[in-house]
């Protein structure tokens, strides 16, 4: 489980909760605002939103940022991994959702033509399918 610092004013350090007895296993290192925050399947990595065009994954054990995705031209809100974990998929205000490589960072693919921004994504349970946002926002 993630949790946000119970102060307001300061959205990092965001943490890991232990479920069980409800103990901090640790707190990530970051520069801004989580607008969004998604775990892969296997809890090894996060992939949030920062509030602005790129998206940043960390290494849950070294509490580490690795990777930033670029791509995207508006802020993003969006972010979801597949079932496997292998691809991920982000939306932002650029009105598209793009889907990508988990272990590169490449890009896979881009959706264009929604009418506003995308601020869901998601995957279906068997990872074969990905759902960009049914309804978007202006």
């Amino acid at each position: 489980k993630i949790d946000l610092d119970e102060d307001i004013h300061s959205y990092l350090p965001f943490k890991i909760v232990n479920l069980k007895d409800g103990t901090v296993v640790g707190k990530f290192k970051g520069p801004s605002l989580v607008y969004n925050l998604a775990m892969s399947p296997d809890g090894r990595t996060a992939l949030g939103s920062m509030g602005d065009s790129e998206f940043t994954l960390w290494d849950t054990q070294s509490l580490e940022s690795f990777r930033t995705l670029k791509g995207h031209t508006g802020q993003g809100f969006a972010v979801a991994y597949s079932a496997d974990g292998k691809p991920l998929a982000t939306g932002s205000s650029d009105k598209t959702a793009r889907l990508w490589n988990a272990a590169t960072g490449k890009e896979i693919r881009v959706l264009k033509g929604h009418d506003g921004m995308v601020r869901d994504v998601a995957f279906s349970p068997d990872g074969k399918y990905w759902r960009p946002p049914l309804m978007t926002t202006t």
